[in-house]
């Protein structure tokens, strides 16, 4: 009798840890799932945060705040903070001169700054953006400039 009583105190244990561990596999899923839905959150704020820095420049703008823009532009891509890298197209602008300013899909500072430097500040210039539809869902990828 004395090891049945035992036998049934050690079946008794057992059924509790397996309850145990179940409930705490349950906490562990929803919390897991908690965590998940949080970074999709960040990830949207990181993407807003990223272009709102341009977002401002979109539409008709002078030549000094196209400049401001590709000034960032540079900026962002050499910091690469987001691990995102924006380019830069300039379409039908021409200098003081009246030389075309050719700039296809460069994202390097020097190409861009180059190219800025050509700008006319008092010209107004056009100035739309391409958003990313890869890994980087939702994000600026190309600033492209018209005359």
């Amino acid at each position: 009798m004395e090891n049945a009583s035992k036998a049934l105190l050690i079946a008794g244990a057992i059924l509790i840890v397996i309850l145990l561990i179940g409930v705490g596999m349950m906490v562990f899923r929803g919390a897991n799932d908690s965590i998940t839905g949080a970074m999709d959150t960040m990830n949207s704020q990181e993407i807003t945060a990223f272009n709102s820095q341009f977002s401002s420049y979109e539409g008709q703008i002078k030549g000094t705040s196209v400049k401001d823009l590709l000034q960032k532009v540079i900026a962002s891509n050499a910091g690469n903070t987001y691990n995102r890298t924006v380019k830069v197209s300039f379409s039908g602008v021409k200098d003081s001169k009246n030389t075309a300013v050719t700039l296809s899909g460069k994202s390097d500072g020097n190409s861009i700054s180059t190219a800025a430097s050509k700008l006319v500040s008092t010209h107004t210039y056009t100035v739309s953006f391409k958003y990313d539809t890869g890994t980087n869902d939702g994000c600026i990828n190309e600033v492209t400039v018209t005359q």
